[in-house]
């Protein structure tokens, strides 16, 4: 066979590789199936199975020895595109052969990267087995035995064949051997018939990366369920466990449910302390530092809500949610310009301001604020506010001629000015007091200077802390 491969010798038409697979099924098999057979004893199939599912690609060996191994009352065949002549194969050997009656010979060709394409030719067929009759024609009452031959076809072929079988309750096959790397076949003799029990054991990893990809993509909420269900079902389930619960840990925090984040990030803080979690040390380094920002959140520390609104605004920025990131990005601003002011006066509240704390005269101060709203053109004030907004401390810090400000490049009133403008973005949001959504470019100005208000913030009282190394570390993580 190697020869005829090699194009020493001939056997009949077709390329070398066609002649070579000819002459491994018409003069090899009987001694393939005869050695499979030996080397398949410790894991025998059902004594009586009545259908056969088998994938096939170009390779028409793999079903014909599946189904001299397995012998089941039908065969069905499911290929990809491309793979007429193996069909052919297949027919010619074993319908014309005589080893199978046509009418139980049954082929479909569907695409290979659809489960739900291979999921409705499986379900139909063991359906309408279910609820056929026998030879003899009395009905079909026990539940028919159905195996799936993944051994076959292209590998995306094989998970959705997999995935398929665990929907369905069905068990898997699988033709293992010894490969020859210069053919691209299987050595003949080696071949032996596994019979797989439990898909998700032997899948579980295909189907966690299906989940990781829901987990990428921001849908927490959905990637926890899926991760929930493979912790249960998987023969070891420690990363599972582990994206389970960060998954939840995301979930609560990207919402702000502070109410169920300390329980969380201790589970999750449980799960990585565990040996058998497996967990890349720099990919642990980052979830622990998180952990210890989840719980200064929690504690209810001030800067680090200025932070967690910036690192969250940043996250809704990544899956394109525009109106919410622009949200999260004025509450970084708003949240800046209230904690400068909150630890330069001496616990200055702006919800409940006292205005004396500033050392200037009230009266006077009312003045200068007066002055600078009315060059903004908006209406003069007998009073200074009662509660502290985003402008309305952004005019204070300018009144006050704060070094915050010149740090955000705003030095006079035009400056007030453009950032009224900016702010007005998430006023016609309609997650604000608009009806609007906010375009890419105004959330992208609107965080330009979110991040130069953090900078600045951290500039002025913790200099020593590099603020976007601490926002790169609180990005959520994409792969565990």
């Amino acid at each position: 066979m190697r020869d005829i491969f090699r194009g020493l010798e001939s056997y009949g038409t077709g390329s070398p590789s066609e002649q070579a697979t000819r002459f491994r099924l018409e003069n090899l098999f009987p001694e393939v199936i005869k050695r499979a057979q030996a080397n398949s004893a410790a894991t025998p199939p059902p004594s009586e199975v009545d259908l056969l599912v088998s994938l096939s690609g170009f390779s028409p060996a793999t079903t014909i020895l599946a189904f001299e191994l397995i012998r089941p009352r039908q065969l069905f065949v499911i290929s990809s595109e491309g793979t007429s002549d193996s069909i052919d194969v297949i027919h010619e050997h074993l319908v014309m052969g005589r080893r199978l009656p046509a009418r139980h010979f049954h082929h479909k060709a569907c695409d290979g990267t659809d489960p739900l394409a291979i999921y409705r030719l499986v379900k139909e067929a063991v359906a309408e087995l279910a609820s056929g009759r026998a030879e003899d024609g009395t009905p079909v009452r026990r539940r028919p035995t159905v195996l799936i031959d993944i051994t076959g076809g292209k590998k995306v072929m094989s998970a959705a064949a997999a995935l398929v079988a665990w929907q369905l309750d069905l068990r898997l096959c699988y033709i293992d051997s010894r490969y020859d790397g210069e053919m691209r076949q299987p050595i003949p003799g080696t071949e032996r018939l596994l019979i797989l029990d439990n898909p998700t054991t032997i899948f579980g990893d295909q189907e966690l990366e299906s989940a990781l990809e829901t987990f990428r993509s921001g849908a927490f909420a959905a990637a926890h369920e899926r991760f929930a269900g493979l912790a249960e079902a998987m023969a070891e389930p420690s990363r599972a466990r582990l994206l389970r619960d960060v998954a939840g840990l995301y979930q609560a925090w990207s919402d702000l449910d502070l109410k169920r984040l300390p329980s969380l990030a201790d589970q999750v803080a449980r799960e990585l302390a565990s040996p058998l979690a497996g967990v890349p040390g720099a990919t642990e380094r980052l979830l622990t530092r998180q952990i210890d920002f989840v719980r200064a959140l929690i504690s209810g520390d001030a800067s680090v809500k200025v932070v967690n609104f910036f690192v969250l605004g940043e996250h809704y920025s990544k899956l394109r949610r525009t109106d919410f990131a622009t949200l999260l990005y004025y509450r970084t601003i708003e949240g800046a310009f209230q904690q400068r002011l909150r630890l330069r006066y001496g616990e200055f509240d702006c919800a409940d301001p006292d205005y004396t704390l500033t050392g200037v005269a009230t009266a006077d101060l009312l003045e200068r604020y007066n002055q600078v709203i009315g060059r903004l053109g908006w209406a003069v004030v007998t009073a200074l506010p009662v509660k502290m907004s985003l402008m309305s401390s952004a005019v204070l810090l300018h009144v006050l001629k704060d070094p915050l400000l010149r740090r955000i490049d705003i030095t006079d009133v035009k400056g007030i000015s453009h950032l009224a403008k900016q702010a007005e973005a998430r006023n016609q949001s309609v997650l604000a007091h608009g009806y609007h959504s906010v375009s890419p470019a105004d959330c992208d100005r609107l965080r330009s200077t979110a991040q130069r208000c953090l900078r600045a913030l951290w500039g002025l009282h913790q200099p020593e802390e590099d603020i976007d190394a601490l926002c790169a570390t609180l990005a959520f993580v994409r792969d565990i």
